[in-house]
């Protein structure tokens, strides 16, 4: 079974260098958060917003965006597995 959060506000949070597995977020913003590096697995993102973020980096496998949005964030070298 996965984690879920919904509606849930996050600032300036580093998630950095951690592994991010089975976790669905729903309706969730992120502002000023840093994901560089962040292995993300078996997770869905269903419409959150990325607003000024980092995703530099980020290893995304099994996982979604869904109706998502990045506003003003870092969006470089991004491995989709």
């Amino acid at each position: 079974m996965n984690d879920y959060y919904s509606d849930e506000i996050y600032e300036k949070v580093s998630f950095t260098s951690e592994q991010l597995s089975k976790t669905d977020f729903d309706s969730c913003t992120f502002k000023n958060c840093d994901f560089s590096e962040l292995h993300i697995n078996g997770s869905e993102f269903l419409e959150c917003e990325f607003i000024d973020c980092n995703l530099s980096n980020t290893r995304i496998k099994g996982s979604s965006f869904k109706e998502s949005s990045f506003e003003n964030s870092k969006l470089v070298g991004i491995k989709f597995y």
